[in-house]
């Protein structure tokens, strides 16, 4: 299971359970922000608590004990009001379960806190297409893309989408080289290129 983690660089790929640690940052800033500042100890306690939760979720879920990391998202979510990453994190739990329809669901609550957060996006679009929903697939990739330039692999995942599912190879032509441009070393996709262009 993987994530990216583009708010540090669009090209960068971690893995999963190191990526949630960064995504543990976010986490931290969004409970101490200022609309919280008012509720004193108890507001700290609480971020204190979400994040404990958090670390504990994480290896829950990299012990493959699946159950018990959505329990601890779940009251992650309840202490970590309005942020997005944990719903995110449910999310792709359930797509590594194969539940794609409960996937969908926390990613679509997720992007109601963070319109713009281009890894819902792009997991989102991932859902869409496992799911046989090509056309949504190409739209939710398409958009992030116009926000998000240089994010790489949506450019990768589009590029597969036209390529392998739509047959549209101008497309995945277009894709495939703004992601070889972006992370040159990947040489599978250099490849795919190559066979495209023949």
């Amino acid at each position: 299971m993987k994530v990216l983690y583009p708010w540090i660089n669009f090209s960068f790929k971690v893995p999963f359970y190191a990526g949630m640690v960064l995504l543990l940052l976010t986490l931290t800033a969004c409970s101490s922000n200022p609309a919280n500042k008012g509720e004193g100890k108890n507001s700290k306690a609480s971020g204190k608590q979400a994040k404990t939760l958090f670390v504990e979720a994480m290896a829950a879920i990299k012990a493959k004990r699946y159950e018990k990391g959505i329990l601890l998202y779940q009251r992650v979510i309840e202490k970590s009001d309005g942020n997005a990453v944990p719903y995110i994190n449910l999310a792709l739990v359930y797509k590594e379960m194969g539940n794609y329809e409960l996937a969908e669901d926390y990613l679509l609550k997720a992007m109601r806190i963070s319109p713009d957060n281009p890894i819902a996006q792009n997991e989102y679009a991932q859902i869409l297409r496992k799911m046989g929903r090509f056309p949504e697939a190409r739209k939710v990739y398409e958009k992030v893309l116009v926000k998000y330039p240089r994010f790489a692999i949506a450019h990768k995942n589009l590029g597969i989408l036209c390529d392998m599912y739509i047959r549209d190879y101008e497309c995945a032509l277009k894709h495939y080289e703004a992601y070889s441009k972006i992370t040159p070393d990947d040489k599978s996709v250099k490849i795919w290129i190559s066979d495209l262009m023949r």
